[in-house]
Order: C-alpha cells, then structure tokens, then sequence
C-alpha cells in the first residue's frame, strides 16, 4: 500500500551549515533507493518533507527522522494511505524570502508532482507552511515536543484486498431514485462537483423510506443504492466530481467495501478520483479504529473523503483528528444566519483556519439567503451549497443562480 507523510521540523544550525543543496542531494539519494518519491521544500529555518512510497519505508524514515538530532520540533502533518504518487521523482525547493505570506511555489504539472486543481491537499499545505502563520509572533514554531514514533505510527492498516471473484452479491435495493444538487464555486462561475441525495420513487424525502427497514438493512442497502447513483451519473452524462453520502456502519459491515464500491463505480466509466464519499459527523461510530482503517481503504482505493453536517453532531474533532479528510462542509446550523452570530462567526472562523492549514477544502451547506454567502465569502469559504443557488432536482443537474444575477434581479425590484 502506498503512504503518504508531511511533516515540518526545525533544522539545526550544523544541518544548513552541511548545505542545503548537498543536503538535498544525500536525501535524494537515500530516498530512491527506499522506493520513496517526494519534496523537500526549505524557508531557510523550517523544512516541511512530503515522503511518498511503501508504508513502511516511509514510516521507518520518519522515525529516524524523528529521533535525528539535527532536527527539533517536528510536526506531524499528513500521514495515509494514497492511491498513487503525486511525485514521481525528488524535487528539493528553496523559498525565497519574498514568497512569505503568499502562494509559492507555482502549481507544477502532473508530470512533475504537484496537480493543478482544487483539489490538492499537498498544494495548500506547501502554501500554508510558506505562509508562515503557524508560527507564534516571536517567530518560534507553535509545536510541542517532537512526536514519537508509537504516536506518528498508529494503528497497522491492513493493504486492500486484492482479486474481485466470489464476492458475496448485493442485496436487491428497493426501488430509489437521486435528486443531484450542485456545489459550486460562484467566484468562478464555477461547479465544483454534484452531491446525490437519496430519494423515494416518487421524489419524496429518505425519511419514510428509510423507517421501514431495519438499521441492518439500512447499511445493507445503502451500499447498494450506490449502484443506482453511478448509473444515473453515468445517463446524465455530467463529468465533474460526484459527492455520495455512505453510513459508517454500511463501509464497516463488508470488509470488501471500499473494493466493491471502486468496482461499481468503474463498471460505469467513473474512476473513484471523481468521488467524494462524505460521512456524516452526526453518524455514531461505534468502532471508531475500525472505521478508520475503511477509512484509509477508501483512501487507498482513489476515493476523495468529507465529513459531511460538520458541526451537527459530537464527533467533528475526533474525526478531523483521526479522518483527515479532504473536505469539511460545515452544517447549515452553523450557517444559517452567521451575519447576526458573533458565536457562529467565531466558530466558523477558527474551522476555516484549522482546515486551510491541513489542506482541507472546505463547503457551507444550507445557504438560502445571500447575507450568509457573502458573509462566508468575505471570511474566505469559497465552496457553497444551498438553495440559494440551486434546489436538488430529480436526476438531473439543476440550473445554477449564481450570486451576480440575484443581485440584478433584487436590484431591478427595487427599482
């Protein structure tokens, strides 16, 4: 199973007197030879590393790292299973001063590591680190103690099984139908990928729906329903990134979750780089290290990862701790009229900061008034889903109202 680990450290005096470039070069070295790709970027005090290889390779690296004592506050930032490489090679980046406080390095190509797309965690980290904030203003990095190998390790997570004969069949779902709602970039004009919202057959809320079975039946069903979902994608014939909500207990049931859905989604022309599993914070997770290890299966297997309804439940830190997903969309109790909640705002506030530093995209749900979406836009979120800007229509993507035309049209009445 591939592994992904970014870390940040101080360096020691006697390691930048070795000199960065020869430095880079022994590291280069080392690392080719252990399978491992990556990028070591420096501000001329701090690195931050991004180690990519075979998990134990990167696990027993940082370790050594960890117990180097040229180095001193190292920070765990990142450390999962990915689907494939972002780095094919060893890059090793020096930052001018000038880039502090702003976005550098330029995106690099596929080809050469870094993705240009929103979706890069990798991306933002780097820019984060390069921004400096997470440094105290007396310039001394806000870390504890270096953290320990037992503490960075975790848990061992058993690699996805492989071959996809004589898996168990599906269940027959009952007959369902999707409503697609779209979650949008309105800066850009932008949709930045579709959520499918499980419906009855005749458009009705799950709620009726989902009374009727039992809770097993209910994890049963829910992972094949996603069946269903992809080959309405597939009719519709949208390309963008395509968001489904899956129940814990339904990813912890079948061992071979994360395989089959990979499969289900394949048998429909869509590669599990398109879609967004969210989890809902709300969801009691009963077996939360198992339930982690799905997690990283999915991770594994391509899947992007959300927290769905953040800050609805009572989990939303043990999850962001332990999850690191990819996206965080924050619940609509949260949003709904954020420009009257100094307590929301706060809240809100110190989500957003949070996941900017961890890389982590983040959407507000449930916008239905424009005073929410510019109050959310002025504090930096620039992912909205909502009524405001389009209501879930039956399998089909709706028309979008972006802001600009709403405001013409409020303008116009006024006059």
């Amino acid at each position: 199973m591939l592994h992904q680990l970014i870390y940040r450290s101080r360096a020691a005096a006697a390691l930048l007197a070795h000199g960065l470039e020869r430095l880079a070069a022994e590291a280069g070295r080392r690392n080719r030879a252990l399978g491992i790709s990556g990028l070591l970027v420096c501000d001329g005090d701090y690195f931050l590393q991004v180690l990519e290889g075979p998990r134990s390779a990167v696990l027993t690296l940082y370790d050594a790292i960890v117990a180097d004592p040229r180095h001193s506050a190292v920070v765990l930032i990142r450390s999962e299973p990915v689907a494939r490489r972002q780095f094919q090679g060893w890059r090793f980046l020096v930052a001018p001063p000038q880039a502090q406080g702003r976005r550098w390095p330029p995106r690099l190509s596929r080809s050469g590591s870094l993705a240009d797309e929103g979706e890069d965690r990798v991306a933002a980290i780097i820019d984060s680190f390069l921004c400096g904030d997470w440094r105290d203003p007396a310039g001394a990095p806000s870390a504890g103690p270096p953290l320990g190998p037992a503490r960075a390790r975790g848990p061992a997570q058993p690699g996805l099984p492989h071959g996809l004969h004589g898996l168990p069949a599906l269940p027959e779902a009952p007959p369902v139908r999707f409503a697609m709602q779209p979650i949008v970039e309105p800066h850009i004009g932008r949709i930045s990928s579709v959520e499918l919202l499980l419906r009855g057959p005749e458009g009705e809320a799950p709620a009726a729906l989902l009374r009727r079975l039992s809770r097993a039946e209910r994890y049963a069903q829910d992972l094949a329903w996603k069946e269903l979902a992809f080959a309405q994608i597939a009719r519709t014939a949208f390309t963008g990134k395509v968001a489904i909500n899956l129940l814990p207990g339904a990813l912890m049931r079948d061992p071979l979750a994360a395989e089959r859905l990979a499969r289900i989604a394949r048998s429909h022309g869509i590669e599990p780089q398109r879609v967004i599993v969210e989890i809902t914070e709300a969801e009691a997770i009963s077996q939360p290290e198992r339930f982690y290890r799905n997690v990283a299966e999915l991770k594994a297997a391509g899947f992007l990862t959300a927290i769905d309804d953040f800050g609805a439940g009572h989990a939303g830190l043990s999850l962001l701790t332990n999850f690191q997903p990819d996206k965080v969309k924050i619940d609509r109790q949260l949003v709904h009229d954020i420009q009257r909640s100094g307590v929301r705002q706060a809240i809100v506030r110190a989500v957003l900061d949070c996941c900017r530093r961890l890389g982590i995209t983040v959407v507000a749900e449930g916008i239905e008034q424009h005073e929410e979406y510019a109050w959310l836009f002025a504090a930096g979120v620039r992912r909205f889903q909502g009524f405001y800007f389009a209501r879930p229509a039956l399998e089909a993507v709706p028309e979008i109202r972006w802001p600009a035309a709403l405001e013409e049209a409020v303008e116009a009445r006024v006059a």
